[in-house]
Formats: structure tokens, C-alpha cells, sequence
């Protein structure tokens, strides 16, 4: 649709480093991020145990590269339940997600726009909407990363449209002509099976 690009045209996409089990301990200088925890945008240590890594480990890990650290304003993506997302309020250099984490982030023409579209009330249900159906598929296995980096998003002329639709108070209307816009093929209360889908999008 000339009205929307695939995410990974304006982004990197990488899964987190994948740590092995003798490269994780109970304490360290890094914190391994194996689960979002989010709390406005704050990306908050696991409840459960949390697990660490070394710089020892990290200097002699030919695979690692600072890349891996979270910076201010990448979107994590959780691959597996509960399946969840945030946009990284800032820099954090001693945190470090594992393989179950996808890192999207912007190229440096578009950052501050993706940024934008998924901080827009209509973004988030997109990502959220898309991420629903995208477990739904997976059936309990992790979130394929091919899924994510097909995401359809607006380009850039398309957000004045978007932000216009933000104005609109009823949910499912908001969302039916936030992807009608998009040029997707949009049905209202879709059967499939014995599942109802208040909306089911169709390319």
C-alpha cells in the first residue's frame, strides 16, 4: 500500500543477545532484561530473580557489542507472554535484553517520527492490536520476529490523517478508521471459528 511502509524500512530490528546459562549469574554489573516491566516508560528490574552478567563475560564474548545496551527511545518488543512493549524513557547502559527481547530502533531519519507514531493513541493500538493477533497466530510460541518487521505502519504523510483520527472519542470507531486510512481492508465483528474479533484486518 503506498500509504504504508513495513517497519523494518525505518528501523533495526534485533532480538536481544542470547545469553548462554554460564554466561548468567545471581549478581553482576549488568542487568539481563528477560521480561518488560514497565512503569511510564521506566524499565524496571524482574520481581522474580533476576540474573546478571559480567564485563568478564561480555569482553570475551566475541558476539556482543554495545549495540546490545538500551537507548533512549528504542522500542522493546517482549517475543513471549505476557507479550508486551515499551519505548526506553532514557539510556540504559547497565541493562542488557536477552534473545526473548526484540530491540526496534529508528533509523536516524525516521527515530524521533517512530517515536511519535507509537506514542500517539492510535499507534499504541495498532502495536497492541497487531501484537494481539500476532500471539494469537503463534499459539502459545514466541512472537516470530518476520512478524514484527512486516508491521505496516503510515508513512510520514499519512500521520496528519492519524492525528486527526486521535480526535475521535469511540475506540473501535478510532481504530476501524485508523486502518481504513491505512488502506487496509477492514471487517467489523469478524467470525473465524468460534472466536468473535471486534476487528479483523485483511491486506
Amino acid at each position: 500500500n503506498k500509504n504504508t511502509i513495513h517497519l523494518e524500512q525505518i528501523a533495526d530490528i534485533v532480538r536481544g543477545f542470547p545469553f548462554s546459562e554460564n554466561e548468567r549469574f545471581d549478581n553482576g554489573d549488568y542487568a539481563i532484561i528477560s521480561s518488560i516491566n514497565n512503569t511510564n516508560g521506566e524499565i524496571t528490574l524482574s520481581s522474580n530473580r533476576q540474573l546478571f552478567c559480567t564485563k568478564e563475560v561480555l569482553n570475551r564474548n566475541e558476539r556482543f557489542s554495545p549495540s546490545y545496551f538500551i537507548k533512549k527511545n528504542d522500542i522493546l518488543i517482549s517475543l513471549i507472554k505476557p507479550y508486551s512493549w515499551v519505548i526506553a524513557n532514557k539510556d540504559y547502559d547497565n541493562y542488557i535484553p536477552n534473545h526473548n527481547i526484540l530491540i526496534t530502533r529508528g533509523t536516524d531519519k525516521y527515530r524521533d517520527w517512530l517515536v511519535q507514531f507509537f506514542t500517539s493513541n492510535t499507534g499504541k493500538k495498532h502495536l497492541e492490536s497487531q501484537l494481539e493477533y500476532f500471539a494469537y497466530r503463534a499459539k502459545g510460541n514466541p512472537i516470530s520476529r518476520n512478524d514484527i518487521c512486516s508491521l505496516a505502519i503510515p508513512n510520514e504523510k499519512t500521520m496528519e490523517s492519524i492525528e486527526n483520527i486521535d480526535q475521535q472519542i469511540d475506540v473501535k470507531e478510532k481504530i476501524y478508521n485508523s486502518f481504513k486510512s491505512l488502506g487496509w481492508n477492514v471487517s467489523k465483528d469478524f467470525n473465524y471459528k468460534e472466536h468473535i474479533f471486534d476487528l479483523a484486518l485483511f491486506n
